[in-house]
């Protein structure tokens, strides 16, 4: 399954699109929805699961996440979830929370943290081989 090109999307929707697919909602934008997902467990919890290969959301939320986050900055994701969407913080309260925190959100874009990349900017060291790799 490839992803649809979201080049013509602003960087406020692609973040609405990680926002939706981070809570285990599928996003048409991206491409169209798995058979079965909504049906789906969101991962597979025994070890059996995975060595008869049960698919989740998981398996299918991941790679577009990937895709995704390739097109925007980490920064740009926790303004529109904090500002733009949630509202919990105004730009001001954003800013100086993102000076103090964002050596410690790595992990929501874990290919993003390099040795050496201070700025999180968008990171394309992930090709687009594996970011839109197809489904087993």
């Amino acid at each position: 399954m490839a992803f649809k090109d979201v080049s013509n999307y602003s960087n406020e929707e692609i973040c609405e699109m990680i926002y939706n697919l981070n809570n285990w909602n599928w996003d048409e934008r991206v491409g169209e929805k798995p058979d079965g997902f909504d049906r789906m467990p969101w991962y597979n919890i025994h070890w059996w699961h995975r060595l008869i290969k049960r698919k989740t959301k998981d398996d299918y939320i991941q790679p577009a996440m990937r895709y995704l986050q390739k097109r925007v900055t980490m920064k740009e994701f926790y303004f529109y979830a904090n500002v733009t969407h949630s509202k919990r913080m105004t730009s001001e309260q954003f800013e100086k929370w993102w000076k103090k925190e964002k050596n410690f959100l790595w992990f929501a874009f874990p290919h993003c943290f390099q040795k050496g990349n201070e700025s999180y900017e968008r990171c394309n060291h992930i090709d687009d081989a594996n970011a839109q790799s197809s489904f087993l």
